[in-house]
């Protein structure tokens, strides 16, 4: 590849990036995911095992905190800013277990645009099996929000060969904002919300 070739592609691979950028319309983005259920076998479904999403390239809250048009995103609001907190305590009350919560402010782009952000909760498994929960949630924006969701809950319920039993929740939804949107599976549950902001 010759320098000009070069420039010239940088300079493509630029206006690109400014131009998705410009097309960024922020939310804040909480998430919450919880156990409805302590044994898979308390449901009357049967469940894959070492069913985990596949690995695919993306981005982690926190580590991956990037600069949007001079808004800092992805980076983890201070739990007394979530505003799921009455639903988190009302579902540990009931005997649910919390796997994630997180509130975030997110960048979302047209479909395609952006990477999808990897979920981790609950407990370390040890034995690299990872933890409890174990996903991704991508987001784009056109006329209404939409979420694709890619989560598995692993439980440990005795040694064999083929691993924990891993029931998955797969979703595509289209969500507005200023509500909390459910996403439902027989042994756990997902909550969204997304609160548009003044940030330009």
């Amino acid at each position: 590849m010759t320098p000009i070739i070069r420039i010239s592609a940088a300079l493509l691979a630029l206006s690109v990036a400014l131009v998705a950028q410009a097309q960024a319309r922020f939310y804040e983005v909480e998430m919450l995911v919880f156990k409805h259920q302590d044994s898979p076998f308390a449901v009357d479904e049967t469940f894959a095992r070492g069913d985990l999403p596949s690995a695919r390239a993306s981005q982690v809250l926190g580590l991956d905190a990037s600069l949007v048009d001079g808004n800092l995103t992805l980076v983890p609001y201070g739990p007394g800013e979530r505003t799921l907190l009455a639903e988190a305590d009302r579902l540990q009350a009931q005997g649910k277990s919390v796997l994630f919560h997180e509130r975030w402010l997110h960048g979302l782009m047209p479909k395609g645009q952006d990477r999808p952000i990897r979920i981790t909760g609950g407990r370390d498994l040890g034995f690299g099996r990872g933890f409890e929960l174990d996903g991704y949630v991508n987001f784009s924006i056109a006329k209404f929000i939409e979420s694709e969701v890619d989560l598995a809950v692993q439980y440990i319920v005795d040694g064999a060969a083929e691993g924990p039993v891993t029931p998955r929740l797969t979703e595509t939804r289209r969500a507005r904002s200023g509500v909390i949107h459910y996403l439902d599976h027989p042994t756990f549950g997902v909550l969204l919300t997304y609160a548009r902001t003044d940030i330009e």
